[in-house]
């Protein structure tokens, strides 16, 4: 369900940097590292930061770099960071902004994916222009969502279901155990098992 008076905008960080927040604004933060953090005027009601690349994998290229997804991908989005946003999410809309600002460096990939996971949640509705808020609500056009067509899939796929990669990844940990020595390998087989209840 939509709601006709709230909107998630998402945007590059330096068009971030040049936004007057209005009143009950929310900014999302989305930077490779915290030595590229935007200079952000006064007013957020509040501002949530994340610090990862804009990178994507799938299940085929955890299987190709097998037990070294850790240290390949260390810097990608992950389960973790996904659980982290979820529930900073859920307790920015709690708070029913008027407008939840997300930005990443160009405001095409990282920014719209957290964008389309706060539309599809919780109906904000999406736009990639901040200028949007100036109009009045009766000339705002209308979404185009054709716009999520360079969003990255990585970061929509865990914040739309944090254990997507959770199978291939105990498939990863199972088969590197087997080249261990069998009494280790029982016994971190027996972890993993009880991990999962």
């Amino acid at each position: 369900m939509e709601s006709s008076h709230k909107h998630v905008i998402f945007i590059s960080k330096r068009d971030a940097e040049k936004i007057k927040p209005g009143e009950n604004w929310a900014l999302i933060s989305i930077t490779d590292s915290e030595d590229y953090l935007p200079e952000l005027q006064d007013g957020w009601f509040e501002i949530k930061r994340y610090h990862f690349i804009d990178g994507d994998y799938d299940e085929g290229s955890l299987r190709y770099v097998g037990k070294n997804y850790k240290y390949i991908f260390s810097s990608y989005f992950n389960r973790e960071l996904a659980l982290k946003m979820i529930e900073e999410i859920a307790n920015i809309v709690s708070k029913n902004p008027s407008a939840v600002v997300v930005h990443c460096h160009a405001g095409r990939s990282r920014s719209a994916a957290v964008a389309k996971f706060i539309h599809d949640k919780y109906g904000y509705i999406p736009y990639n222009t901040a200028e949007v808020l100036n109009l009045p609500k009766e000339a705002r056009p209308p979404p185009d969502f054709s716009v999520f067509g360079k969003m990255n899939t990585l970061v929509y796929k865990l914040l739309d279901n944090p254990n997507v990669f959770d199978g291939v990844i105990n498939e990863i940990e199972i088969l590197n155990l087997s080249k261990e020595h069998p009494r280790t390998l029982y016994q971190r087989v027996i972890s993993i098992i009880s991990s999962l209840r």
